[in-house]
């Protein structure tokens, strides 16, 4: 994927070379050169050409990656969403950009600032916000996606994310008690009851 961009950022230097040498191609020494035709230079003058393949490329880039980290077996760390400007979710759970990019064309007409956004599902939201109550307002499975030590007096949080991307911070022992936490998969309610046990023996001490 690298080399792929490698050629195209060659093939763009070339381009540039190409008519910097033709702007001073009668001041060569020893030997002169011929400039180009008219056509070549506005052909290759063409910034809404170019702009157009640059788009292109990226966004063949961009599907190929998708591709090859989905054919790879892994799953991918990503998601792909389409937002507006004034931060309203329009479309979410895509896991291909291309797949985002169909459902984008079928609301640009409708929201002419929408784009889309490459969002890392691990990431979780920050202590601050801390909102346990939205428990109640989880889909599907549930999976655990970060830990917050507290410091001093502070209590120690948990991160955990539903189908839908939803993130909530919560305390432990709320998490335990709600009953999202069936949902949860087996390696985060295995840290749960890891988490509570060290949370047990903490308190344990004298």
């Amino acid at each position: 994927m690298d080399r792929i961009k490698e050629i195209a950022s060659h093939w763009e230097c070339l381009i540039l070379g190409v008519l910097e040498t033709n702007s001073y191609c009668a001041s060569i020494v020893p030997d002169p050169l011929p400039p180009l035709p008219d056509w070549a230079v506005d052909r290759l003058k063409d910034q809404g050409r170019m702009a157009a393949i640059e788009r292109e490329f990226q966004d063949k880039i961009r599907t190929l990656e998708d591709w090859l980290q989905l054919a790879s077996g892994n799953g991918s760390d990503h998601r792909f969403e389409v937002w507006t400007s004034r931060g309203s979710r329009l479309a979410f759970r895509h896991e291909s950009w291309q797949d985002a990019a169909k459902v984008l064309d079928t609301l640009k007409s409708q929201f002419p600032d929408a784009f889309i956004a490459k969002i890392n599902v691990m990431d979780a939201k920050p202590l601050a916000r801390s909102e346990p109550e939205l428990l109640d307002t989880m889909i599907g499975r549930i999976q655990h996606i970060g830990t917050w030590f507290g410091e001093g007096e502070k209590a120690e949080m948990l991160a955990v994310q539903d189908e839908t991307g939803r993130q909530v911070m919560t305390p432990a022992d709320t998490l335990h008690q709600h009953p999202v936490y069936a949902s949860l998969d087996r390696k985060g309610q295995e840290y749960v009851e890891f988490h509570m046990q060290r949370i047990a023996r903490k308190k344990a001490k004298p």
